[in-house]
């Protein structure tokens, strides 16, 4: 329960929906904005893969163009509801798929 609710997970939320993207839509459009803080979200979990031993997995690239696009969707719930919960929602949602299909 605590790796579906994590703390990290809302302050994810906060760092890049929050206050990245919005300080990035300030400057040019919406989606490069999206795509630009939903990029870093998916470098941001490289550290993880490297700990865990999958960054040699074939699927790496597979796992982070799902985060990419993930990141994108949950910067466009923001941006429909103009608030951060659709996205924390949409996370923790996505963070318990994670740990039900692939928990030993």
């Amino acid at each position: 329960m605590f790796t579906i609710l994590s703390p990290a997970t809302l302050v994810e939320e906060i760092y890049f929906r929050g206050f990245l993207l919005n300080k990035l839509w300030q400057t040019t459009s919406f989606w490069r904005a999206n795509l630009a803080s939903s990029a870093l979200f998916t470098l941001i979990h490289l550290p993880g893969w490297f700990a865990l031993g999958n960054f040699s997995s074939p699927l790496v690239l597979t796992d982070a163009l799902g985060i990419l696009i993930f990141g994108m969707v949950f910067g466009w719930a923001m941006k429909k509801t103009d608030s951060l919960w659709p996205a924390y929602i949409l996370h923790a949602l996505n963070n318990l798929l994670v740990v039900v299909v692939f928990s030993p």
